[in-house]
């Protein structure tokens, strides 16, 4: 009878252990390793978009401003919208440029549709048909281009970033040392699964940078 009573809890034991190990494994904290993206074009020759007004900041809204514009060659034919992968709790920017020492300012706002929206780069402006929801400026990035080779043929880096907050609840960070270096901006995104992006300054050929974790 003692043996069995030990084999029994043996076999309790190894059981807990298994299942021990099985929940550990599954909320395992785990880091999104993703590539950066384009997550907006700019061409100087074009005119910039005119910054978003308060009449203007939901996610609708704007994707009826960008429809209205018809191309890239009008001001508000610029204006790009991201939507936020799944996973990605914080995002990472930087730019690239085809001057030395050109600027590139950009308006980031965001807003939260939800959830369970797949990022899918046949997904267009003219034919989404998602949730509307309201927008948030939450920061002004002023980038400076360098001297960097970039992935890009013809692109360089940016090697100075002047980050503006708007009306985020959580922090930017960045790193810029103007020295033809790397310059990077980051923030928590708290949730919000779309993002907008207004270029309003643009000196020479630029794209924004996207990358989350």
């Amino acid at each position: 009878m003692k043996k069995k009573s030990i084999t029994l809890l043996l076999i309790v034991f190894l059981i807990l252990i298994a299942g021990a190990v099985r929940t550990a494994q599954q909320y395992k904290l785990v880091t999104h390793r993703e590539i950066w993206r384009v997550g907006e074009t700019c061409t100087s020759a074009d005119a910039e978009a005119t910054a978003l007004g308060v009449d203007e900041r939901t996610f609708q809204t704007v994707l009826a401003i960008i429809v209205a514009a018809g191309d890239r060659t009008t001001a508000n034919g610029e204006i790009e919208w991201f939507i936020v992968p799944d996973g990605w709790n914080s995002v990472r920017f930087t730019a690239i440029g085809i001057t030395d020492n050109g600027t590139y300012t950009v308006d980031i706002f965001s807003g939260t549709l939800g959830g369970g929206i797949k990022f899918d780069d046949s997904l267009t402006k003219a034919n989404a048909k998602l949730d509307d929801c309201n927008l948030t400026h939450i920061g002004t990035l002023a980038w400076v281009i360098g001297t960097q080779v970039s992935t890009t043929s013809s692109y360089e880096l940016a090697d100075a970033v002047t980050v503006t907050t708007k009306d985020a609840t959580t922090s930017w960070t960045s790193a810029s040392n103007a020295a033809d270096d790397t310059a990077e901006a980051a923030i928590d995104l708290q949730g919000a699964d779309v993002l907008i992006f207004v270029p309003t300054t643009c000196s020479a050929d630029s794209k924004l940078l996207i990358t989350g974790y």
